[in-house]
């Protein structure tokens, strides 16, 4: 029996198009045109009552000579930084542990793990407040059950240790998340080369650099993406555990432009700052993924 050919009608092309047009429109209102909208502010000067006064690029003139949007982006690379330490760094140590076909339980070390994932980062930013508490934290009440109560601190207003205690209850909720994604890239890794690397005397340590991590390369730039776009538009957490203190010390290029905005009422160079963080994380993203492609080629 012949096998049916269907062949590609013109009018179906237009029932696509049809079939699209409501999440476009939806695209356009709640993503292009906020975009399109805070590119236009960010060129004037505007104080959220009253007519905007058009300045050009003065706005983005001031912003990199703004000492204040420097010391938000240092904060937001070392927040960056230690997300890649204590999520990234872990979620690949664990994938490597769990992706093995013995293990037992896989499938429930993989849910605890990626239960911190599914809270709301208002319930974690609570929850850790309370752990790092000086007065009746867990982690203070642990140090001084210990005996150690000279390491006994307020953790998140000590300026040396406030960005690093955000950083601990950020990654909590970031190492499942990339642990997920390495275990279903190492599943479909070659076994075949790790076991001629075996024969040929390689420990698990040489085996797991030299041939594993060559093949998830690809997972393993996207995952850096994504937590560098993670990094720099956090925003709730940083809010609502320190508030960008103590003493600036975890003030990040959100919080930042938020105060500059809906405090002080500088929609303009609030917008000016929320542009060329896009355009940052726009560019990094841009720069990782050709030389991704060029070192494949």
């Amino acid at each position: 029996m012949r096998a049916a050919s269907f062949k590609f009608r013109p009018r179906y092309q237009y029932i696509g198009f049809l079939m699209i047009l409501p999440v476009m429109g939806l695209y356009c209102v709640f993503t292009l045109y906020p975009i399109a909208s805070s590119v236009v502010l960010s060129l004037h000067d505007w104080s959220g009552i009253g007519p905007k006064a058009y300045v050009g690029l003065d706005n983005y003139a001031e912003a990199f000579a703004d000492p204040m949007v420097w010391l938000s982006f240092r904060n937001n690379l070392q927040y960056c930084l230690g997300l890649i330490a204590v999520g990234v760094a872990p979620g690949l140590i664990l994938a490597a542990l769990l992706a093995g076909e013995r293990i037992r339980g896989r499938t429930v070390f993989q849910t605890i793990y990626f239960l911190p994932r599914l809270l709301s980062m208002v319930v974690v930013s609570i929850v850790w407040g309370w752990i790092y508490n000086p007065s009746f934290g867990l982690l203070n009440s642990i140090i001084r059950w210990l005996g150690a109560k000279d390491f006994s601190i307020g953790w998140l207003g000590n300026a040396s240790f406030a960005m690093w205690a955000v950083v601990v209850a950020g990654g909590w909720t970031y190492f499942g998340f990339c642990m997920v994604i390495f275990i279903a890239a190492l599943q479909n890794t070659d076994p075949s080369l790790s076991e001629a690397a075996l024969i040929d005397g390689a420990n698990w340590l040489q085996r797991f650099f030299s041939v594993i991590i060559p093949q998830i390369s690809n997972v393993i730039t996207m995952v850096l993406i994504l937590t560098l776009i993670d990094a720099f538009k956090i925003f709730d957490i940083i809010y609502l555990m320190t508030l960008g203190g103590p003493g600036r010390k975890t003030e990040i290029m959100a919080t930042y432009l938020y105060r500059e905005a809906f405090r002080h009422n500088h929609f303009g160079y609030g917008s000016s700052i929320a542009m060329i963080l896009t355009a940052f994380v726009l560019l990094v993203s841009i720069v990782f993924q050709y030389s991704r492609e060029k070192r494949e080629s």
